[in-house]
């Protein structure tokens, strides 16, 4: 569980006068562990008494769900700026994918539900677009890992830290054109999210973040000197072998604006 004197970036956008909202799609990130603090609305209901015996980390929401939730709440009326998070899960086993998809990739279920779950991002920005939100709404498009996909010897992920699986997308559109075409070379990393959002909207940043801004490298081109650690204990765990560690300072994570 989040302790409670760790600070959540929703807590920051919400004191600096946001709503907040969230529309989950997984049992990994259910309100439990306490990561709903700062939203005032949190959606995403999982009742692990209807799936007893399954993996709770395979318990999940279909993204058209999470998708049509987000529009239906975009749709409200809103006095203040909104801090918005939509987590889509799709990309995770067991493939949910709906059946017309099935049948475009057949043979490659995986490449079908990334196609499935940019239709929903396009989806989700088609409807900001429509009322008028999409000129001056900031997005981050990101991932959490990516799939070995029979790479290594690993079929999914968690097993062993090549780049198939650390290697993720990092995409950051600013809603007045800034650094649009940028390509960073430099690593980034998922913890350097947080500050840049802060900065770029004037907040002040979180009291423990240990992430640094992007707005330089996105502003002048900068170099980052930036090292991206990665460890994965499932082989410690499961069967009993040292963790794999892996330090980084090679590019491989992108912004596009």
């Amino acid at each position: 569980i989040l302790p409670a004197s760790v600070q959540t970036l929703a807590e920051a956008f919400q004191a600096g006068g946001y709503n907040t909202a969230a529309f989950i799609g997984s049992f990994i990130l259910d309100r439990r562990f306490g990561l709903n603090r700062g939203f005032e609305e949190y959606q995403g209901s999982f009742d692990l008494h209807r799936h007893a015996g399954e993996d709770p980390g395979a318990v999940q929401i279909r993204g058209d769900q999470v998708e049509r939730a987000a529009e239906d709440w975009l749709r409200k009326p809103h006095s203040s700026p909104f801090f918005l998070f939509v987590h889509f899960y799709d990309l995770h086993g067991p493939f949910l994918l709906p059946k017309a998809w099935r049948d475009r990739y057949p043979q490659r279920i995986y490449d079908g539900e990334i196609a499935y779950v940019d239709s929903l991002i396009a989806r989700l920005w088609s409807a900001l677009g429509a009322s008028g939100l999409s000129a001056r709404t900031l997005l981050v498009i990101t991932a959490d890992h990516g799939e070995g996909l029979g790479e290594h010897g690993e079929r999914n992920h968690g097993i062993f830290v090549y780049h198939s699986t650390t290697r993720i997308p990092l995409i950051v559109h600013f809603p007045d054109g800034r650094g649009s075409g940028t390509h960073v070379a430099s690593v980034v990393r998922l913890i350097d999210i947080a500050p840049t959002l802060l900065a770029a909207t004037g907040l002040p940043p979180l009291r423990s973040a240990e992430g640094t801004t992007l707005l330089e490298a996105i502003d002048k081109g900068a170099k980052l000197n930036l090292a991206a650690y990665s460890e994965t204990l499932y082989p410690f765990h499961h069967f009993h072998s040292a963790p794999l560690l892996s330090m980084t300072t090679q590019a491989y994570s992108f912004i596009q604006a």
